[in-house]
């Protein structure tokens, strides 16, 4: 469903049949889907900034654990997102991941509060 929110604010009207091997035509507007995809992995960086502080990392440690991030999706996820053209939301299901991540840190630390 994402992924056909995605492609109707791309503007794709659904008449390609993306069969495997086929040329994308002018009519398929798969750069800015490929693009709009690709946010949600760009959101997990400051993502894990929030979090490290949350956790009471270190200034220090709070730029390892962003870097490792970055250079986990850029260099790691790259090459197996070129290997399989199809996949469309590792950025999405790891967002989500970190974002639940980031909402157990905050749970723990209201509970000191509390």
């Amino acid at each position: 469903m994402l992924v056909g929110l995605v492609g109707a604010l791309a503007g794709y009207d659904g008449h390609f049949e993306f069969k495997s091997g086929s040329d994308y035509g002018d009519e398929v507007p798969y750069v800015a889907m490929r693009v709009m995809l690709a946010m949600f992995g760009v959101g997990m960086v400051p993502l894990a900034w929030f979090t490290s502080v949350e956790l009471g990392l270190s200034w220090r440690a709070c730029h390892l654990v962003t870097l490792m991030v970055l250079l986990g999706e850029s260099v790691i996820d790259y090459p197996l997102i070129i290997a399989n053209s199809f996949q469309m939301l590792p950025g999405f299901a790891s967002l989500v991941s970190f974002f639940s991540i980031q909402c157990s840190s905050f749970l723990h630390s209201a509970r000191s509060f509390a």
